[in-house]
């Protein structure tokens, strides 16, 4: 039985995650992932008085963590000196680089092994992904659009999710 509520409170989740992901977009993981790190920091600074006061010991450890993840919190929630957009935007420019070495390996294959067919598609492959990349990095637009069909993607996953548990099914 805990099982299944566990499992309505994460379809949950998913839904309002990917319905705020659709409308806010990739600021939405900072929000996410701040109150994550306040909440946890949080627990942490509670267990640690609790250890505190039954043992009279702390180790270093544990009041670091707990004090590193309300910072981190904080910094998601109200600053800018750290956020996802940075990393996604490091993700997205690494897999440009997949884009050229996809497309360079595929003229590789055409030249080198004579295998045109795969080559072709190697190279194709490469052009696709090179060009979403670009779009995604200068096309505001663009990236609103990924957002929107991304937290689509997520709360449509979630309604699913919950229609499985109130009809007694797990998704596979």
């Amino acid at each position: 039985m805990k099982e299944k509520y566990a499992r309505i409170i994460a379809a949950v989740i998913l839904i309002v995650m990917g319905i705020i992901i659709a409308v806010v977009g990739a600021g939405a993981l900072d929000l996410y992932f701040g109150i994550g790190c306040l909440v946890a920091g949080g627990v942490l600074v509670i267990l640690n008085i609790i250890s505190l006061a039954k043992s009279k010991q702390i180790t270093f450890g544990q009041l670091f963590l707990s004090t590193a993840l309300i910072v981190l919190g904080v910094c998601f929630i109200w600053t800018h000196y750290v956020s996802f957009t940075m990393l996604i935007n490091l993700i997205v420019l690494l897999i440009l680089g997949l884009g050229i070495a996809l497309f360079a390996y595929g003229l590789f294959t055409v030249i080198l092994s004579k295998k045109v067919a795969i080559g072709v598609v190697e190279m194709v492959l490469g052009i696709v992904v090179i060009v979403f990349t670009i779009l995604y990095l200068n096309i505001s637009d663009f990236q609103k659009a990924f957002w929107i069909v991304t937290g689509i993607a997520i709360a449509a996953y979630g309604v699913l999710e919950l229609i499985s548990v109130l009809a007694n099914k797990k998704l596979k």
